[in-house]
This record gives structure tokens, C-alpha cells and sequence, in this order.
């Protein structure tokens, strides 16, 4: 969505050719765009799509925010606070987690899996806690989730490749310029996008960031990235597959309780596939296929 940031989160749009998208290049680089503006503005381009007679495909994103745009969540609208991030900022994850469970309820770990997302979460609880809210109503969407299964050592050395191959397009500079507010998508007067607007975005603009600034070395910087892209990976493929499971109609109820309880267990990718196995071979089967 970031105008200017087009390397980093893979953009590809010489390969688009002839085919329409919708919610690229929509807010400047620096913008805290979140879950709640993007389900708005989502549902503007799916009525656009299907008035038209199209057929809306949303391809990629985390499993939260595909989550969020079809499922039709309630989200409330609560704008940033900064200075209450600064002082969330001081505390432990313990402590937060302890403080987001006596303001509501923890049914799962959704809202405290990374760091960023348990601050806003207390931010919005804190917000709900003081303040009436606005919610989102959209209805949820008829959904046809494909998720792709490929071997785990594959996928990281796709991570890899990919790694290198954004590198060699100059992701790092790109980073550079936005930093140093040079880069030509920035709208006059806009200034140099801060530093820690970058990190707070994660993955590659997070640690090139941390290596231009001289907080990990270029080695260091390429580790670290590997080794969380990997960890984040793991997570969207079970993620896919519980999508798919839920809109299967090869599981019976029970058999979908259990897939979507492993939800509960972070990266526990093998005992996922263990359970797919004892419980439905065939679907296995259909997934080695595709």
C-alpha cells in the first residue's frame, strides 16, 4: 500500500502487464496504516470488482488482515497514540500480556504473536476502555481460499533467493532514500521517512533499516532476516491450510476443532502434518497434487 516502498514488499509490477489491482500505492511511506483502514478500503474495491462483474482475488497479506476482509470483523476505529506506544514500550511482553487480559478476554494468541501487534492491541483496548467506538459491519465474503504446501527447505531457500534477488534490484537503496527523504515518491515537502517508521514496518525494511543505520552488520542483517521471514513463513503455510481445512467439506466438525486447536501451538508445523495424516490421508493426497 506504501508509495515508494515497492522492492521490499515485492510489488513485481512489470509482471502485472494487463491485469488490474486495486490498494497499491495508496498512502505515503511513514503513513501507520492498519487493519481498520484496510478492511474500508478493501470493501470499496470488492463492490468496485463485483459491480463490474469481476471476480475479486486478494493474493497475499497476513492471515489476520485476509481474515479481516473476508470474514467480515468487527474492527473498531482507534487512531494512534504515540506517546502511549512510548510508555507500552517500557514494559515486558509478560507484563502487557498481563495488563491487554484485565482490560478483555484472551481467546487466543492472535493479539499478542508479535510484539507490534500486542502494543496495539493494548492500545485499542485502552482506547475501548475510555472512549465509544466506531466498529466496522461488513458481511463476511464467499470465499475460495487456495493455499500452496511446498517443502519446508524449499521454502527457505526460496526466502533466500528472493533475499538476494531484491538486494541485487536495490532494495537497500531504496531504503537509503526514503531514509534520507530523497527517494521520488515522496510528495514535495514531505521530509525523510524516520527510521523507526521503517523498522515498525518489519521484515526487510526492518533490518536493512537496522544495517543502514549501523545496528547489524550486512551479514547480520541478511541472518536475521532469514532466520524471521522463515519463522513468519511457517506460520501463513499452517495458517493457509487451516483456511482450507475450515472451508473443506472433507472434515467433519471434530476433525476441524482439533486442526484449528493446533492454531494454539506457534510453529508447530510437523504436528499439524501429523494430523493431517492420521485423520485425512486423501486431503493429503489432493495437496501433494496441487
Amino acid at each position: 500500500v506504501y508509495r515508494g516502498m515497492d522492492i521490499g514488499t515485492g510489488k513485481d509490477l512489470s509482471e502485472y502487464e494487463e491485469i488490474p489491482y486495486h490498494l497499491m500505492d495508496i498512502v505515503d511511506a511513514g503513513t501507520k496504516y492498519n487493519i481498520f483502514e484496510y478492511q474500508r478500503d478493501f470493501e470499496k474495491a470488492y463492490k468496485d470488482i463485483v459491480e463490474r462483474g469481476g471476480i475479486p482475488i486478494l493474493c497475499g497479506g497476513s492471515g489476520l488482515y485476509i481474515e479481516a476482509a473476508t470474514c467480515g470483523y468487527s474492527l473498531p476505529e482507534v487512531p494512534p497514540d504515540p506517546a502511549l506506544r512510548e510508555e507500552l514500550e517500557k514494559k515486558t511482553d509478560e507484563e502487557l500480556i498481563a495488563q491487554l487480559a484485565s482490560l478483555k478476554p484472551l481467546h487466543n494468541n492472535t493479539d499478542y504473536d508479535t510484539r507490534k501487534r500486542l502494543i496495539r492491541a493494548l492500545e485499542i483496548a485502552i482506547y475501548e476502555a475510555e472512549h465509544p467506538v466506531n466498529r466496522s459491519t461488513f458481511l463476511p465474503k464467499n470465499t475460495y481460499y487456495i493455499g500452496t504446501l511446498v517443502d519446508r527447505n524449499e521454502r527457505n531457500a526460496r526466502i533466500d533467493r528472493r533475499l538476494d534477488a531484491r538486494i541485487e534490484e536495490g532494495m537497500i537503496d531504496e531504503i537509503r532514500s526514503l531514509i534520507d527523504g530523497s527517494h521520488p515518491a515522496l510528495p514535495e515537502g514531505h521530509g525523510p521517512v524516520p527510521a523507526e517508521d521503517l523498522i515498525y514496518y518489519g521484515l526487510e525494511y526492518k533490518f536493512v533499516t537496522l544495517h543502514l543505520t549501523g545496528e547489524l552488520t550486512f551479514e547480520e542483517m541478511k541472518k536475521y532476516h532469514i532466520t524471521y521471514e522463515t519463522l513468519d513463513s511457517d506460520n501463513n503455510a499452517i495458517k493457509n491450510i487451516l483456511n482450507v481445512i475450515k472451508a473443506s467439506d472433507k472434515f467433519n466438525d471434530s476433525e476441524k476443532m482439533i486442526y484449528q486447536g493446533i492454531n494454539s501451538y506457534p510453529k508447530n508445523w510437523d504436528k499439524l502434518m501429523e494430523l493431517i495424516e492420521e485423520f485425512s490421508p486423501i486431503f493429503v493426497e489432493d495437496l501433494d497434487e496441487e
